[in-house]
C-alpha cells in the first residue's frame, strides 16, 4: 500500500486549521505537540503541508508497517495511528492474534490472510467504541462517523 493513498485518504479528513478546545491547534491533523516535537516553532495555522506529510509518513506509516498491510488495512490503521487510538491492538483483535500493540510478521501475516472486508468492519467497529468515550465525541461526532464510513467503503473496494 502506498504512503500516497494512505495520506490522501487522511488528507481528506484533516483539512485545514483547528483549535479543538480538547486537543489544542491543529492543522492538516497535526497537533501543536507533534508539531513542535518536530521543531515547528511558527503558528499553526501555517505549519507547511509538506511538514505535515512528513511527519504522517514518519510517525504514522512508516512505524505501524501500512506499506506491508493489505491496502484497505493500511488505510484504517495509518488514519487511526494519525488520528488516535489503538490501531494495532484493533487490527489484532480483529485478525485474531494476540493483541499486543507490537505490529510483527504474525499481524501481518494474518492481517494478509484475513477476509478483508470482515476485518475492516471489525476494526471500525473498535474504533467507534473508542471514539465514543472520548469527551469530545458530541461536538466531533458528524465528522468522524463520516470519516469511519469513507473506511468501511475503502474496505468493500
Amino acid at each position: 500500500m502506498s504512503f500516497e493513498r494512505c495520506w490522501a485518504f487522511t488528507l481528506d479528513a484533516e483539512k485545514g486549521f483547528f483549535d479543538d478546545p480538547v486537543g489544542g491547534p491543529t492543522m492538516w491533523g497535526v497537533t501543536e505537540r507533534v508539531a513542535r516535537a518536530w521543531g515547528y516553532k511558527g503558528d499553526m495555522k501555517y505549519l507547511p503541508l509538506d511538514t505535515a506529510k512528513l511527519i504522517a509518513e514518519t510517525n504514522y506509516y512508516t512505524p505501524f508497517k501500512c506499506d506491508q498491510l493489505p491496502p484497505a488495512l493500511a488505510v484504517c490503521v495509518f488514519d487511526t495511528a494519525y488520528h488516535g487510538g489503538k490501531p494495532i491492538q484493533w487490527l489484532q483483535a480483529a485478525v485474531g492474534t494476540f493483541p499486543d500493540g507490537i505490529i510483527g510478521a504474525k499481524t501481518i501475516a494474518a492481517a494478509r490472510e484475513a477476509d478483508i472486508k470482515k476485518t475492516v468492519a471489525l476494526f471500525c467497529a473498535s474504533r467507534i467504541r473508542y471514539l465514543q468515550r472520548l469527551k469530545n465525541f458530541r461536538e466531533n461526532a458528524g465528522g468522524w462517523m463520516l470519516r469511519i464510513a469513507n473506511l468501511l467503503e475503502e474496505g468493500m473496494k
